[in-house]
């Protein structure tokens, strides 16, 4: 009777349905978070080097009047913002917080909002060529609310994780 109550247990544990937040495998970042930790790590590499790149810009050049000036500003108010929003989600994230949804989906968002604002904008103003590698970061821009906002509002393996 024990050794089929230990292999009942242990068959709800690995399809996830007997996993609680209080277990040492209900706490566990894995699987597709994996992808999501991946994502946001990146993002704290890039969100600081972009902003590094557009201050020094806009140092250099801040003598530039018009359009030029404003569009500098404009990336560095941002790249400020996505760096706020990239620490509070990282933070959430990696202590795994409750409120997860609620910070992680405006992520997702603001990805699409950078690309528009430091991509299309500057090829519709300044006739500048989107380059391809471009092409790709809206490709992950587009999968990351396609997929990523769905995950994260019903999958049952968020609420396990994301308990604290």
């Amino acid at each position: 009777m024990k050794y089929e109550q230990s292999q009942l247990r242990e068959a709800d544990n690995r399809s996830g349905s007997g996993i609680t937040c209080g277990t040492v495998q209900g706490g566990k970042i894995d699987g597709w978070l994996y992808v999501a930790a991946l994502w946001l790590v990146v993002n704290l590499v890039c969100v600081p080097y972009a902003l590094y790149l557009f201050v020094a810009t806009e140092l250099r050049n801040s003598r530039l009047d018009g359009i030029y000036h404003f569009y500098l500003l404009m990336g560095i108010v941002v790249l400020v913002i996505g760096l706020m929003l990239t620490l509070a989600t990282s933070w959430c994230f990696f202590t795994r917080r409750k409120g997860i949804r609620e910070i992680i989906i405006p992520q997702f968002i603001y990805n699409v909002v950078y690309l528009f604002c430091l991509l299309w904008i500057p090829a519709g103003l300044f006739g500048i060529d989107i380059p391809a590698r471009a092409i790709v970061d809206i490709g992950y821009a587009v999968a990351g609310i396609i997929l990523g906002i769905p995950y994260f509002l019903f999958s049952k393996r968020i609420n396990v994780v994301f308990c604290r």
